[in-house]
């Protein structure tokens, strides 16, 4: 919080309009929320929510090559009037916008500084069946958008059914069944390609864009499409509710997945966004998650080294396209009010801190699941960006004696510290902050961990301590409902090895720990290995609880934690998400994975009366598999054992790092 107020103004008899000035002028920069309300007495006749932004100057210097763009959705109730969009990208940062961008020219949008960010797909196969039309098309959108040097090809090309798989099977190491149409899809890339690379050879080319469907470059790079007529593999991905870190096919992590494809295939192509990418709804994460998880999605395209990076809508929609997962996703609220978010602030923050930068290195923290990147900037300074997936961490930075750091928090607030012993202290979380220094840090440390938001609610009742060994028994046999080995999405999943023993802990005493042997045949390391450790007594919970919960040691492992449960009618559940889904559905928000090192308690609803709230698709049914879908829980309920399923391998933003799994765990229980 920055600052805060209000003004009460007396109304009694108004007779036409009343101006009420309120100033906006505040001591310190950032986002500001207003709330307007008319009250008769104690009652509220209507009220209405505003907001504004306080920007520092702009002192970005970055043209056209500038990485940073956005969704300029004129449709839906937008507007086409660069005179009312054009300020708030310029602001932004952003210096590309698709869609409402052609409807002018380059030159139009000069006052602007933005662009277009590449000839699309759909525009370039409307342009006619012949090769004369569609090298006429090229000239034409290069005269119109001479600072754009990119060139689409594919953007949604990947069918969905009957097949249903978006991931080439080669990662899985399964068998290939192509989706119909493969042949005239890639002669027709084939064909594009040929022609760019004859006629306009200063073209890069970027193919895919669909999702993160490496499905879809597998079909040609078993075709033998030609290594030279692409530069890039783009990237679609809805983003969602999916945590900026976490592998799943849904989330900027699916670059991995797509530069593997490739490198399966010995092609050597980098990966990039395409001009649709990303996309989050405040409603469902909140405004300041939303800010949060967009800045570390700028994080992690630049961690890929990616070239064009795209976020968000610039403003939500108007009308009922509203109601769907992309049309409230902007930076700020729908025209005409284009009200700033929180997000906004944070976009433009990253912008301008990361303007001309060049990414020299990811440092070491010592955790897995906290980040720190190294940027050199075009001025001759050195920007850290630091954050963690999740809680806060303790950080002891080392650098020479007196350098002087300026420490910027999301929203753009700055303060400036020196280095007189060598070692800053810093408290980094989920929110990422810059350290902008003439110096360079030498070492990074990473202290104690927090999860204030992990935490049991007073009602949570513990039914078993989990500290004996005795009560408990391990089971590593192939469970229905866990294993997924047969289709080539995630999760990907088998019985593992596993060791079970009690322990003594420092903080939390007697507990049990689980550890998962190491293998040397791993097929692939999206393979997770999973077990179930189960109570000899089933516990009946008492009354009608709504969610579970269990405090769990961490290793920053990536793997997840499960429940086992039996209902009244004899039907078993484990909440480890269905299988008919093409996709880790029941965890996109990374509430019960392992990315936290040291105790973090997790929670997780057993019906949509849980308070919490399901962040992934469908209903809370679809997160338990069991062994009849058809049937609702029903109550009593007894819980009768925790699964969890740890890869040999985690994803570290990246590239993948082996790990030794072993988790430790202390108080089942449930409350309503």
């Amino acid at each position: 919080e920055v600052g805060s107020g209000s003004k009460h103004v007396e109304l009694m008899a108004v007779d036409g309009e009343q101006i009420i000035p309120i100033s906006l002028a505040q001591p310190k920069l950032g986002w500001y929320e207003i709330e307007i309300a008319l009250n008769e007495g104690d009652r509220k006749l209507l009220s209405h929510n505003a907001s504004f932004a306080l920007l520092p100057p702009d002192t970005r210097q970055a043209g056209y090559d500038s990485p940073y763009g956005t969704w300029w959705f004129h449709h839906h109730y937008g507007t086409k009037d660069p005179r009312i969009v054009g300020p708030m990208i310029l602001k932004a940062g952003f210096r590309h916008a698709a869609n409402g961008v052609f409807c002018r020219t380059e030159a139009e949008l000069a006052p602007w500084k933005f662009t277009a960010p590449s000839i699309s797909w759909g525009r370039l196969m409307r342009a006619g069946p012949t090769d004369e039309q569609l090298v006429a098309y090229i000239r034409e959108m290069i005269a119109r958008y001479p600072h754009n040097k990119t060139l689409m090809i594919f953007h949604e090309n990947m069918p969905g059914a009957p097949l249903g798989t978006r991931t080439a099977p080669e990662l899985f190491g399964l068998p290939v069944k192509e989706y119909p149409g493969a042949d005239e899809r890639w002669r027709q890339a084939r064909r594009v390609g040929r022609i760019v690379r004859e006629k306009f050879p200063d073209l890069s080319i970027v193919i895919g864009n669909s999702g993160a469907a490496s499905e879809l470059l597998a079909e040609g790079m078993r075709r033998g499409f030609p290594k030279e007529y692409a530069d890039y593999i783009g990237i679609e991905t809805v983003g969602r509710t999916g945590l900026p870190e976490k592998l799943w096919e849904g989330g900027l992590p699916a670059l991995w997945l797509l530069r593997e494809t490739a490198r399966t295939f010995e092609y050597d192509w980098p990966v990039t966004s395409c001009f649709e990418t990303n996309y989050r709804q405040n409603r469902l994460l909140g405004e300041q998650r939303q800010a949060e998880w967009y800045v570390r999605d700028v994080m992690v395209s630049h961690a890929y080294r990616i070239p064009y990076i795209s976020t968000a809508l610039l403003h939500d929609v108007g009308n009922d396209y509203h109601g769907s997962f992309w049309g409230s996703t902007g930076l700020c609220r729908r025209y005409p009010l284009l009200y700033p978010k929180r997000s906004y602030v944070a976009m433009a923050t990253a912008t301008r801190v990361l303007d001309r930068v060049t990414l020299k290195r990811e440092m070491p923290t010592g955790s897995n699941s906290v980040y720190a990147l190294e940027f050199s900037r075009a001025d001759g300074k050195t920007v850290y960006a630091v954050w963690t997936s999740r809680g806060t961490s303790k950080l002891a930075l080392s650098f020479e004696r007196g350098t002087k750091v300026e420490i910027v928090d999301l929203y753009g607030r700055a303060r400036t510290t020196s280095t007189f012993l060598r070692r800053l202290h810093l408290t980094v979380g989920t929110a990422v902050q810059y350290l902008v220094t003439p110096g360079i840090i030498e070492g990074i440390r990473c202290g104690k961990r927090t999860y204030p938001e992990d935490q049991p609610p007073s009602e949570f009742c513990v039914v078993n301590a989990m500290d004996k060994i005795g009560d408990w028994r391990l089971s590593m046999d192939e469970d229905p409902l866990l294993e997924q080995v047969t289709y080539p999405h995630l999760p990907f999943r088998t019985a593992g090895n596993y060791l079970l023993r009690e322990v003594r802990d420092r903080e939390k005493g007697r507990c049990l720990e689980v550890e998962l042997l190491p293998r040397k045949d791993l097929p692939t390391p999206l393979l997770s290995e999973y077990a179930v450790i189960r109570i000899k007594e089933p516990i009946t919970l008492a009354g009608q609880p709504t969610t579970l919960g269990v405090w769990v040691k961490g290793n920053s492992g990536w793997g997840q934690v499960y429940w086992e449960i039996e209902d009244a009618a004899g039907v078993r559940r484990i909440s480890c998400g269905t299988t008919v889904h093409d996709a880790d559905v029941f965890d996109y928000d990374g509430r019960v994975s392992i990315n936290f090192d040291g105790w973090a308690f997790l929670h997780f609803p057993i019906t949509d009366q849980s308070p919490i709230p399901d962040l992934s698709t469908g209903s809370v049914a679809n997160l338990w598999e069991s062994s009849d879908r058809e049937k609702p829980v029903t109550y009593p309920i007894k819980l009768t054992g925790l699964a969890f399923s740890l890869p040999q391998q985690a994803l570290h933003l990246t590239e993948m790092i082996p790990i030794k799994q072993v988790l430790r765990f202390r108080d089942v229980g449930a409350y309503e």
